[in-house]
């Protein structure tokens, strides 16, 4: 009988250690990207492929070619001056193709967001914010364009 408690307890033991070791690596696995760990979102990595890439490199990237991205940032934002006149607070760490491209980058990948912002030079949470955003904004100017 003392045989068989002493099994249970260290199955026991032996569950415990494993479920520690589960929280562990969950709470090891989540990262903290801090913005003094980054490079400034105006020298990333997008606005360099934004500025310089070819058209080939921007629908491997992006999904979509440069005429394209236009028109779909002209449907979203049509008077972009309007936009900027209104705007109070800190500024944008992301202008609108910045936006538009952090979006597309997201719903065409498998990516994580932290690796998606050290692309854009934002942290994740920034990057989470303009994602939601952008679906939301998406959606009401989607769903009344005529295309």
């Amino acid at each position: 009988m003392n045989s068989y408690l002493s099994h249970q307890t260290l199955i026991f033991n032996v569950l415990v250690l494993f479920g520690a070791i589960i929280i562990h690596n969950s709470q090891r696995n989540r990262s903290y990207l801090h913005r003094n760990a980054i490079v400034d979102s105006y020298r990333s990595s997008w606005v360099r492929l934004f500025e310089n890439g070819d058209n080939l490199s921007f629908v491997e990237i992006i999904g979509m070619n440069r005429q394209t991205f236009a028109m779909l940032k002209e449907i979203l934002w049509p008077n972009v001056l309007e936009i900027h006149t209104i705007r109070r607070g800190r500024p944008s760490l992301l202008d609108e193709n910045g936006k538009l491209g952090l979006f597309l980058i997201w719903s065409n990948s498998m990516m994580r967001i932290k690796h998606i912002s050290m692309i854009f030079g934002i942290t994740p949470s920034v990057a989470s914010d303009v994602i939601s955003n952008m679906l939301y904004l998406l959606c009401e100017k989607l769903k009344i364009h005529p295309i």
